[in-house]
């Protein structure tokens, strides 16, 4: 028996385009504006998945190549390269560009902080008009739930490093010590420059919703060809075939000309 799922697997033959049903629908019996935006849809999402897997690479290319770099400082000097918690900053030798390795802790807040606030609460009533307004307004920011209903971690970490000497807010420290539990780690990449070493430092995004256009300077000659064999190869890698390599292209080079026209 045949799996129903498989009709999205199977390549879509030339002058025709699959429905939501799965049905394959002659082009000729679609409107124009369907077309059109299937064709919009079907560019962008050629390039955005060709570059997530180059991002993907870039990532895997560069922790692979900070870790390693880790391994051979210790090697050459018995030392150790990176913070406490495996942060690692790495300076070009002209000091105008940095590459930054930072990890992230996530974490959870258990069902003690019942508990913990119980215990803050009794402090604040007893201690009423001797409590100074600072402490009521940090405890009262630290529990107060975010929009997502949660409390800020952050906020709870900034009650921990409050230092009083009773023993019910040392309980309320402990209690809130065990309720927040490492749930998970997040590594991030960042890279940074800037034009001379007395210049503060510019991050480069790698975020689509902040990165900058480029404006391309003229190739030298042989470089264009150089750098179109060189896309070609990383979109084929990507998944893409040659035939979507060549839409794309088309595709790109219509959007050119309309926008040079007058």
């Amino acid at each position: 028996m045949t799996d129903e799922n498989d009709i999205w697997s199977a390549p879509v033959p030339a002058g025709y385009l699959r429905n939501h049903k799965g049905d394959l629908v002659h082009a000729r019996n679609v409107s124009e504006a369907d077309r059109d935006r299937d064709a919009v849809v079907g560019r962008i999402h050629g390039f955005g998945v060709a570059l997530s897997a180059q991002m993907g690479r870039f990532r895997e290319h560069t922790m692979s190549d900070m870790l390693e770099l880790r391994e051979r400082v210790i090697a050459r000097y018995g030392g150790k390269l990176g913070g406490a918690r495996g942060n690692i900053t790495l300076t070009s030798f002209d000091g105008c560009r940095m590459v930054r390795l930072q990890q992230a802790e996530h974490i959870e807040i258990g069902p003690e902080i019942e508990a913990a606030q119980a215990l803050v609460d009794e402090c604040l009533e007893e201690w009423a008009g001797r409590s100074r307004l600072e402490l009521r307004a940090l405890v009262k920011a630290a529990f107060r739930p975010a929009v997502e209903g949660c409390v800020s971690v952050t906020k709870l970490l900034a009650l921990r490093r409050v230092e009083i000497d009773d023993d019910r807010w040392r309980r309320f420290q402990a209690a809130l010590a065990d309720a927040m539990r490492p749930k998970s780690r997040s590594e991030y990449i960042r890279l940074y420059e800037r034009r001379t070493p007395d210049d503060g430092w510019r991050q480069i995004s790698l975020h689509l919703a902040t990165v900058r256009t480029v404006e391309l300077k003229p190739d030298a000659p042989g470089q264009l060809a150089l750098r179109v064999r060189s896309a070609v190869a990383e979109a084929m890698r990507g998944g893409m075939t040659r035939k979507q390599i060549r839409a794309a292209v088309a595709g790109a080079r219509d959007l050119e000309l309309k926008g040079a026209r007058p």
